[in-house]
């Protein structure tokens, strides 16, 4: 590919003033990080999704580990790990399939729709346009 990107950076004024700084990527040096930091006048938020660190684990010999799943995207074993106890449900999985199963039985709107993707990619889109262009956009 010749146009890819794996990371970006974004700064966000919502319309009460509140300000927003969102970094993301996906597949780094290192592994995967996707975590949340919130800090405000008041306290700070840390929610590590991946890694996450509800267990870590640092081992050293990969052949005792042949047939160990430690968590997806990790190709060696060895050295300091994240556990992803839980992966289905710490990664969300399960909560789509709830979500989706709900709707089909209940008839209920999705948690997550149509206008919430519609939303996200303007506010991406408006990202890559105020890096082209070098100026605030307005939503």
């Amino acid at each position: 590919p010749v146009d890819v990107e794996d990371w970006g950076m974004l700064t966000l004024t919502f319309s009460d003033g509140t300000k927003s700084t969102v970094f993301s990527g996906d597949m780094i040096m290192g592994g995967v990080r996707n975590v949340v930091e919130t800090y405000t006048s008041g306290g700070a938020l840390f929610a590590n999704i991946t890694p996450n660190n509800h267990m870590t684990s640092y081992l050293t010999d990969e052949d005792k580990l042949a047939g160990v799943y430690i968590t997806e995207k990790v190709d060696r074993k060895t050295g300091w790990q994240f556990i992803c106890l839980e992966e289905e449900w710490t990664r969300g999985y399960l909560q789509e399939i709830q979500d989706f199963m709900e709707c089909v039985a209940l008839g209920q709107e999705p948690r997550a729709d149509l206008g919430l993707a519609y939303e996200t990619t303007k506010l991406n889109y408006a990202a890559y346009w105020s890096a082209e262009e070098g100026r605030r956009i307005s939503l």
